[in-house]
């Protein structure tokens, strides 16, 4: 266990993940919301510049893919490093999983204007009873996308302490 420090590692690693994975991924909405609403005034350049946006968000998804998968396992990784155990790594990938969806939400409410009330108040029906089952499934939807993803995210980041707990000869597993 490493003295020197202290504090909960598992908070300590996955907040610090879940910040890095913030700074990453405002990146591709602020170049969403300057560059992609753009559209081409002739028809001519309309198909490049479609695929060209096309290929541009494909290559950024995959990349923001890439990065919270490292940063998931790394989270993992160093507080396994910490504490000895796998569990602590399955936390800390959770906690960075959970602080980056919260401020992803809020940069992307901020900077693209969207919120699940503007999902409701486009839908092209007239009962209120029927938009509000609406907003009550994209709620629900949200919250067990939130439970999956959280879980995943915890065995990206027990996967990491396994590493962790290997590389620096650690004998709990717990």
């Amino acid at each position: 266990m490493n003295e020197g420090v202290s504090g909960f590692p598992a908070v300590r690693w996955g907040l610090g993940f879940g910040i890095i994975l913030v700074i990453v991924s405002a990146f591709p909405v602020i170049w969403l919301a300057t560059n992609g609403y753009r559209l081409p005034l002739d028809e001519s350049h309309s198909r490049y510049l479609f695929n060209q946006l096309g290929a541009n968000i494909a290559y950024i998804l995959l990349s923001l893919v890439v990065v919270v998968l490292l940063c998931y396992f790394l989270a993992g990784f160093f507080t396994a490093r910490d504490t000895g155990t796998v569990r602590s790594g399955a936390v800390a990938a959770a906690v960075a999983y959970i602080s980056y969806a919260m401020a992803s939400y809020l940069i992307s409410s901020v900077v693209l204007k969207l919120s699940a009330s503007d999902f409701i108040k486009q839908l092209s029906v007239a009962s209120p009873a029927l938009k509000a089952s609406f907003a009550f499934g994209y709620v629900l939807g949200a919250m067990c996308s939130l439970v999956v993803v959280t879980l995943f995210a915890a065995g990206i980041g027990a996967l990491g302490a396994l590493l962790g707990c290997a590389i620096y000869g650690r004998a709990s597993y717990s």
